[in-house]
């Protein structure tokens, strides 16, 4: 199985979620929602597609790191800002070549507000059937979010879009449900 996740590198949460199949012997690769060039140290038996990324910070995990190798954790991260801020879609069409080019059975966006963004725009730019999607919200994702006035139509694109939602809790199903989910819900896990 060929698993694209789409979620913060840095982030406890991130390396918890992969880590409970991290060890299925499955090809588990990592697009990260926010670009800053660094992974969690806890993160193993995966690839990560940085666009620049600190070289210094060796992993011992099994992790291989694509983009551009940086020197400075620093200068990895200020490039990637200023590509974001100069190139507005660049993330969202390197995201869609990568899906074309590995071909994932699962894409599974970690977190609605960049996560579940950049995959939904992948979705809506790409051109053949898209793989399967699980989008997993976090927190206050739709409890918080879906109360802001500019949050809610990214809400509704998501929830409507995906092909199964996870949750944290029960009540997030209700809310979500509320917000026009159309894939099948899986079971709540914190």
């Amino acid at each position: 199985m060929k698993i694209l996740l789409i979620a913060p590198p840095t982030s406890i949460h991130t390396a918890r979620w992969i880590s409970q199949f991290s060890d299925q012997e499955w090809d588990i690769h990592l697009f990260p929602s926010i670009e800053c060039g660094r992974t969690h140290p806890q993160l193993k038996n995966l690839t990560v597609y940085h666009t620049l990324y600190n070289n210094k910070i060796g992993h011992t995990q099994n992790i291989k790191q694509k983009g551009i190798p940086i020197f400075s954790k620093d200068l990895a991260n200020l490039g990637s800002h200023f590509l974001n801020r100069k190139y507005q879609n660049y993330r969202v069409n390197k995201l869609t070549k990568l899906i074309k080019k590995i071909k994932p059975d699962i894409i599974h966006s970690l977190e609605f507000q960049s996560g579940g963004n950049l995959a939904l725009e992948a979705k809506k730019q790409f051109i053949g059937e898209f793989p399967k999607w699980i989008a997993t919200n976090w927190g206050s994702d739709i409890y918080l979010f879906g109360r802001l006035d500019k949050h809610k139509k990214l809400i509704h694109e998501i929830l409507s879009s995906c092909d199964y939602y996870s949750c944290e809790c029960n009540r997030d199903i209700c809310l979500a449900k509320n917000f026009g989910l159309r894939g099948k819900t899986l079971p709540v896990f914190p």
